[in-house]
């Protein structure tokens, strides 16, 4: 039987950002659908992402995979789709920034404080990200992995993986810019609680090396739970090396009876 599996990509990120992950989803009879919500209008994203997967599982089970910051977008629809929900995937989450013990460490933060203290800024800041990245890609690229870590620095070697970066920050920082500054500053400015209590199955993956979205506030955000999860430690791997990693074994968990 096929199963669906949805994909919420990061921020930034685009949705074909998986397209190398399609053939092994095939062999394993998984409709693996990357869905956009930077296309999403209004200020509040999240009762239309909710309302998209929903719509495109016509009705039907469905596990979800949110890799990065789309993982705090799964996390907020997950009231939402719970009912539809048969598993949720999280892959180096964004967590609410609440659990970061030393926000200064973690990579991002100096945008996530700039969309939280000067969002008009943040957006000249976005654009000019975008509009580098389409015509000096290797620069913008350099300087976003100019602290990387772990498995990552494998992966920031390889040509076709930079383009990919370039690629994803074209999408988010020109194409959709006001939805990816939005997600920026809605999770900056994050103070409310994630209700996880009607989740049965959740399973986060997350690198021993990512400073993206560092261990140790995965852990505390884990130690808040009310419900049991399950942790896969990928040692060695960073943050996008996670995804690569993580990818494969998600493909081939079974679908629950």
């Amino acid at each position: 039987m096929t199963r669906t599996i949805f994909y919420l990509h990061g921020a930034p990120g685009r949705p074909d950002e998986i397209a190398s992950f399609l053939p092994l989803a095939r062999e394993n009879s998984v409709r693996l659908i990357a869905v956009s919500r930077f296309d999403l209008g209004g200020r509040d994203a999240i009762p239309a992402l909710a309302e998209r997967l929903v719509g495109l599982a016509g009705g039907r089970k469905f596990s979800l995979i949110g890799f990065s910051m789309g993982g705090f977008a799964a996390l907020r629809c997950l009231p939402l789709i719970a009912p539809n929900l048969d598993r949720l995937f999280l892959v180096s989450p964004g967590v609410p920034l609440s659990f970061a013990q030393n926000p200064s460490e973690m990579a991002g933060c100096a945008l996530f404080n700039l969309a939280r203290r000067r969002p008009r800024v943040c957006r000249v800041l976005t654009a000019l990200q975008g509009a580098c990245a389409a015509v000096a890609p290797e620069l913008i690229v350099r300087e976003m992995f100019r602290a990387v870590r772990g498995e990552d620095v494998i992966l920031a070697r390889d040509g076709d993986f930079r383009r990919s970066i370039a690629r994803n920050l074209v999408y988010s920082c020109n194409q959709h810019q006001a939805g990816y500054c939005r997600e920026l500053e809605d999770y900056a400015n994050f103070s409310g609680t994630l209700d996880l209590s009607i989740c049965r199955n959740l399973t986060i993956y997350f690198g021993d090396q990512d400073n993206w979205a560092p261990p140790a506030m995965l852990f505390a955000f884990v130690r808040s739970l009310e419900i049991p999860a399950d942790v896969v430690s990928l040692e060695g791997a960073s943050h996008f090396s996670s995804l690569r990693r993580a990818m494969p074994a998600i493909l081939q968990v079974p679908q629950r009876p």
